[in-house]
């Protein structure tokens, strides 16, 4: 079965199946072209990422992006499967938005991996499935699926985090902060414990990332404020 590698940077245009052979390369549509202020396009990203974990163009529609479920080949439905496109339309008015599905968390939120047109040129999102993965004020529409089945480790389950990347997943952020909070561990002011246990707020701020070192220093851990696998398990036994 085929290794899945997640997309966690933006491609280039010199990306394989992002460039000359995507077919929204050479268009008004490309996602590396202003229109007229900024980068991005979805549906120019979303084709290049299923081509590029296919290994070969994808043939997915070339229409907007709402019309997409209606118009693909490819099997779908209405349950999310890591390596999807997902499919939206706006609530209130015309056109929609795509993004492509890189992991699905035990509690089944989505990471989204995306492009927006005249917007921006790559995000990762967390798109809840309490929510019935509504996205901004889009809808969903549903999932197409890649037809190629991925071995997904368990471990990519949790993403690493630190101050670099820990925007981008407030929901585990959160997480850890629950967990660190559950266990005791306190705020700090000019290197002092206070009597105020660590926010559950999503931000990584400098209380949570002091919280992390301590919990890693008390556990024999290596102390460098990165919550990868053995930290993860670590707060999670």
């Amino acid at each position: 079965m085929t290794q899945f590698i997640q997309r966690t940077s933006a491609p280039s245009e010199n990306t394989a199946f992002y460039g000359t052979r995507n077919p929204f390369a050479n268009t008004y549509y490309s996602m590396f072209k202003k229109h007229p202020l900024f980068l991005g396009n979805c549906t120019h990203y979303a084709y290049g990422r299923m081509s590029e974990v296919m290994g070969k163009n994808c043939n997915l529609p070339t229409c907007n992006a709402e019309n997409w479920y209606d118009r693909t080949n490819f099997s779908k439905s209405k349950t999310p499967k890591v390596a999807d496109v997902v499919v939206w339309r706006h609530k209130n008015k015309s056109g929609g938005h795509v993004g492509f599905i890189e992991e699905i968390k035990p509690n089944g939120d989505l990471v989204v991996s995306m492009s927006g047109w005249n917007s921006f040129l790559f995000k990762i999102r967390e798109v809840t499935k309490a929510s019935g993965y509504v996205y901004s004020d889009y809808e969903l529409v549903g999932f197409i699926h890649c037809p190629i089945e991925f071995d997904v480790p368990k471990t990519s389950s949790r993403p690493t985090i630190s101050s670099a990347n820990a925007s981008k997943y407030k929901s585990y952020v959160k997480e850890i902060q629950t967990i660190l909070r559950n266990k005791g561990y306190v705020n700090v002011k000019n290197g002092v414990k206070t009597n105020t246990l660590i926010s559950v707020d999503g931000i990584w701020g400098n209380n949570t990332e002091q919280a992390v070192r301590r919990f890693q220093a008390n556990n024999k851990l290596v102390v460098d404020g990165i919550v990868g696998e053995k930290t993860w398990g670590a707060l999670t036994r």
